[in-house]
Parts: C-alpha cells; sequence; structure tokens
C-alpha cells in the first residue's frame, strides 16, 4: 500500500529504463510503488524490471499488446494502491532527482485545491550525464491581454497558459481523485496528450509550478518527439478538440472564452510575427525565397487574427 505510484509506460526500452527505475528506488521516502506497463516490448525490456522487481517488491512489471503510451499510462493508473493518493507518470527515459516525490507530494498535502503541482528540469545526454538546467516556459494574459512569462515566484499557473499549450509536460504530480475525475490519458492525440490533460486538471483544480529542479529529462536520438509530422498533427487535433468543448458549468464557459480569445486575440497572432520575423532574417541572410513567402503569410495571418478577435471583442463588450 503506497501514498504515491510512479507509472511509466515503455516500448523497447532496455537501454534506459534500469536507469528510471533505480531513480525512483534512489527516492528519500519510501511510501511510494512504480508500476512498470511494457506496451509490447520485444528487446527485453520487461526482463530488465523483473530482474529489479525481484529484489524490490515496490516496483511492479505489467505487461500489454502494443496499445500506445496512454493507453499504458491509464492501465498502470488503474492498478495503483487502494491508498494512493497521488500519481507521477514518469517517461521510460527520464529520471527523478532523490527529492521528487518527497518535494512534490508534501506540497500537493499543504496545498489541498492544488489539483497538480510541476516542478522544473534538466536536460541530460544520452548516457545521463552533462545536465543542463532548463525552464518549462508558461505564458499567460498580462492586464493589457498581451502574453507575459511567469516568473518562478508565481506558482500559479492559469488554465489560458495550456489552452495556448505551453507549461505542459510529464514534470508534475497529479492529485489522483481529479485525474480519475477528467478521465485520464486521451488517447486520441499523442504526444499533445499532456496539453489535453493539463486543460482537464486546471478546469476542476489550480496548478501550480514550483522552481525546484526535479526531473532529468533525457535527449537522444530516438526521442520521439523528433516526428514534426506527427506533433503537427496532434497539435491541430487538440485545437479542434477545445474549440469545440463543452463546459459543463458557467464559469468553465467564461474561463474558456476568455482563454479562447487571448489565444487567438494575442498570444497566436505574437506567435506568429515572432516565427516571421525570424524566417525573414532568414531571407535577409540566405536569399531563401521560401522563407520570404512564409514571413510574409504569418504576417497576413497575425494581422487578420489580431483584427478579426479585438474587433470580435468589441462587440461582446
Amino acid at each position: 500500500m503506497s501514498k504515491i505510484t510512479v507509472v511509466t509506460a515503455c516500448f523497447n526500452s532496455r537501454a534506459f529504463i534500469g536507469d528510471t527505475v533505480a531513480s525512483v528506488r534512489n527516492q528519500d521516502i519510501s511510501d511510494w510503488e512504480h508500476i512498470v506497463v511494457d506496451d509490447g516490448s520485444i528487446d527485453g525490456t520487461s526482463d530488465v524490471v523483473s530482474e529489479i522487481a525481484q529484489v524490490d517488491s515496490r516496483v511492479r512489471i505489467v505487461k500489454q499488446s502494443n496499445a500506445g503510451t496512454c493507453r499504458a499510462r491509464n492501465l498502470g493508473a488503474s492498478m495503483c494502491s487502494a491508498d494512493c493518493q497521488y500519481l507521477l507518470f514518469l517517461d521510460h527515459d527520464d529520471m527523478l532527482e532523490p527529492g521528487a516525490l518527497r518535494v512534490l507530494s508534501n506540497y500537493l498535502d499543504g496545498h489541498p485545491d492544488v489539483g497538480v503541482v510541476g516542478c522544473q528540469f534538466q536536460e541530460v545526454d544520452a548516457d545521463g550525464t552533462h545536465p543542463r538546467p532548463k525552464t518549462r516556459s508558461r505564458w499567460a494574459p498580462s492586464k493589457l491581454g498581451i502574453p507575459r512569462s511567469l516568473s518562478p515566484e508565481e506558482y500559479e499557473t492559469p488554465f489560458a497558459t495550456f489552452y495556448c499549450a505551453t507549461g505542459q509536460g510529464p514534470f508534475a504530480m497529479f492529485r489522483r481523485s481529479i485525474f480519475e475525475q477528467v478521465g485520464g490519458w486521451t488517447t486520441e492525440f499523442w504526444p499533445h496528450e499532456d496539453t489535453d490533460l493539463f486543460c482537464k486538471m486546471a478546469l476542476l483544480g489550480k496548478v501550480h509550478y514550483l522552481p525546484d529542479r526535479l526531473y532529468r529529462k533525457r535527449i537522444h536520438q530516438t526521442n520521439a518527439l523528433k516526428d514534426i509530422d506527427r506533433l503537427m498533427n496532434a497539435y491541430g487535433s487538440f485545437r479542434e478538440k477545445w474549440d469545440r468543448f463543452e463546459p459543463r458549468n458557467v464559469e468553465e464557459a467564461e474561463t474558456i472564452r476568455e482563454a479562447a480569445h487571448f489565444y487567438r486575440a494575442s498570444f497566436r497572432p505574437l506567435r506568429h510575427v515572432k516565427v516571421g520575423t525570424k524566417a525573414l532574417g532568414e531571407f535577409v541572410r540566405h536569399g531563401d525565397t521560401e522563407k520570404l513567402r512564409w514571413a510574409l503569410r504569418l504576417f497576413g495571418t497575425a494581422a487578420r487574427d489580431a483584427v478579426r478577435y479585438r474587433i470580435s471583442s468589441m462587440s461582446i463588450l
């Protein structure tokens, strides 16, 4: 019986899974269990975890036919101990710092209105060395309606941050009761499933981010997020879902309306301007006419968005 359940979904992870499990076993508290779901590996991943489980009963290996990361995570979460209060989803190639579970669970203990507590992280090389401090960007509306980056001292992170697809990531601990209430991970559009989950959680409870770097993200050649086409298709599916999301009450409807207006009238146009300016610079330096056409397209889209939604907001007022 454990207060904290760490779930790791893995597929052909033999090269990394030993380090991942070891980082959980090295935590400075012991009230945890680690459920590793092998999603149809053929490289002996489950053998590595099984050997560890023989000497540490807090580690369990579960096997399923290949069904994808999100289904594997949901399966692992469904098998947590009855007294589990908190869930942390640790990617198969990443690691936790020794104090991660203690710091995050203590924070949730002391803040019952918080449904998710995140942290900052470090990137490491494929062999787990050369840590580089990183900060998860979180953009939110300013008083003038333009995007501003939340400082590390600003723990509370609004729904609009996640609606704009910033701030999300695996570096977080979830309150189990709220995770189950939102139905867990969507299986529809990996790898933007975390963006969707943070949006759903933020509608039901506060999301806070601590400045502590408690997570180590491994960077290597087989990182799945290098699949740009899949990433962009998933983002389109995420946007379509939340454009059509049916709020459950008046408060949710207002929260989503304000976030959607901020995204379309401010965040997206300014992001287009930023990317367009970069493309224009590449045209000036290298004479690439495709970059010029791309820049002009982005500038035009940004201008249309800004005008359209500013007029829309004035009509609403």
